[in-house]
C-alpha cells in the first residue's frame, strides 16, 4: 500500500506537455463514497470507447472508501490525501497525475451510461478547443429507499452562447462535460477557495476565455441528489461559505467580461444570478450573504427578489423586500411544522 500522500500508478503533471493523444483520463474525486465510488468506477471502466484510465484521488475518507477502490487493483490509479482539503483540490491533485488528451470530473456518487467517453470524444473531436457535453439525469433519492430518474427542470441546450446558457440556467454537471487538456490548463484549473458551484466557476470560465460547448449525439450521466442535503458529496447549498461561493463565482466574472469589453452583453444575466443567490440566502435565513447579493446585483437582482404574484408586490411595496422575505420564510416554517415535516430551507 502506497504512502498515503503517494499516488499508485504513474503520475505525469497536467503542465505535461506530451499528453496521450485520444486518452480520456476520468478523475473521480472521492470523500466517504464506500456506498458509491465503487459503481461510478465500474461505469468508466464499462465504457466503450477503448482508450480510458481512471484517476481517483481520496480525500482522506474514513469510511471505507480507500477499500473500495484499492479493490480495482491496477485498473485504477490511485491517490490517497493525507487530510481532508475539499473537491476543488482532490480534482487538481487528480488532474496533475492525469494522461490524457480528455478530461472528465466525475463525483464519486455519479456514473455515466456506456456509450458516454465515446460520444464525447466525437462531439469534442468535431470543434477543437471546445468543451462536448452529453444529456444527462438527476437521480433523487426517494424516503422509502431507492432513486428515482428525473430531467432537469430546465432542459440543457448547448446551442448558441454558453456562457450565456450557463448563467441562465441551462448547464450539464461536471460528469456529463469532457474538457480538452488544454482548455482546463488554460483556466488555471478550479478554484480551491470555492465551496460550491467550483465546476460552474470552470465552465464560465473557459467559456469567457473563448471556448465553446459542442453537444454529444450519444451518452447519458447520472447526477446524484440526496435527501439528506449534508451527505452530498459535491454540493454545499446552506452555509455562509458555499453561499459565498455562488457570489464569488459571479464576482470574479465580472472584472474578466469587463476586461474583454463583454460585461454590458452579460449585465442582465449576472445581475439575475445574484438575484438568484440572494433568493437561496433570504430562504435559508442567511441575511448577511443575502444583502450582499442584492447591493452587487442592483436592480436585476432585485426583480428576481421580488415576488412574481400580486400579494408579494403588496407585501413587498408594505413592508419592504427584506422584511417580506422574513416573513414568506416564517409562514413557510409555519406551514412546513403544521405537515410535521419540520422547517425546510426552501
Amino acid at each position: 500500500m502506497p504512502h498515503p500522500s503517494e499516488a499508485s500508478g504513474p503520475a505525469p503533471t497536467a503542465g505535461d506537455a506530451h499528453a496521450a493523444a485520444g486518452l480520456v483520463s476520468v478523475v473521480i474525486p472521492c470523500y466517504n463514497a464506500a456506498d458509491f465510488v465503487g459503481h461510478a468506477i465500474d461505469s468508466v471502466l464499462s465504457q466503450t470507447y477503448p482508450a480510458v484510465e481512471v484517476v481517483v484521488v481520496d480525500d482522506a475518507s474514513t469510511d471505507g472508501s480507500r477499500e473500495v477502490v484499492a479493490a480495482f487493483g491496477d485498473r485504477v490509479t490511485a491517490l490517497h490525501l493525507p487530510a481532508n482539503r475539499g473537491t476543488s483540490h482532490a480534482q487538481n491533485r487528480g488532474a496533475e497525475l492525469a494522461r490524457g488528451e480528455w478530461l472528465m470530473f466525475l463525483g464519486a456518487d455519479d456514473f455515466i451510461a456506456p456509450d458516454t467517453l465515446e460520444g464525447l470524444v466525437e462531439a469534442a473531436g468535431r470543434a477543437p478547443g471546445s468543451l462536448a457535453a452529453c444529456g444527462w439525469e438527476f437521480l433523487h433519492e426517494q424516503a422509502g429507499g431507492g432513486w428515482i430518474s428525473r430531467v432537469p427542470r430546465r432542459p440543457f441546450a448547448p446551442a448558441g452562447d454558453p456562457l450565456a446558457g450557463w448563467l441562465a440556467g441551462s448547464w450539464a454537471p461536471p460528469c456529463a462535460v469532457l474538457y480538452p487538456r488544454r482548455v482546463f490548463l488554460s483556466t488555471g484549473g478550479f478554484d480551491e477557495a470555492l465551496r460550491r458551484n467550483e465546476d460552474g466557476d470552470l465552465a464560465m470560465r473557459a467559456f469567457a476565455g473563448g471556448a465553446g460547448l459542442v453537444p454529444a449525439a450519444r451518452g447519458r450521466a447520472f447526477y446524484r441528489r440526496h435527501l439528506d442535503g449534508n451527505r452530498a458529496l459535491s454540493t454545499d447549498d446552506r452555509s455562509g461559505a458555499g453561499l459565498r461561493s455562488e457570489a464569488r463565482v459571479l464576482d470574479k466574472l465580472v472584472p474578466l467580461l469587463e476586461a474583454q469589453g463583454r460585461l454590458d452583453a452579460y449585465r442582465p444575466l449576472i445581475e439575475a444570478r445574484y438575484g438568484h443567490v440572494a433568493n437561496h440566502a433570504f430562504h435559508v435565513g442567511n441575511l448577511a450573504v443575502a444583502r450582499e447579493c442584492l447591493a452587487r446585483g442592483g436592480q436585476g437582482a432585485a426583480e428576481v427578489v421580488r415576488s412574481t404574484t400580486l400579494a408579494g408586490r403588496l407585501l413587498t411595496a408594505a413592508v419592504g423586500l427584506e422584511r417580506k422575505q422574513r416573513i414568506v420564510r416564517a409562514l413557510r416554517r409555519w406551514g412546513a411544522s403544521l405537515r410535521g415535516g419540520g422547517p425546510r430551507g426552501g
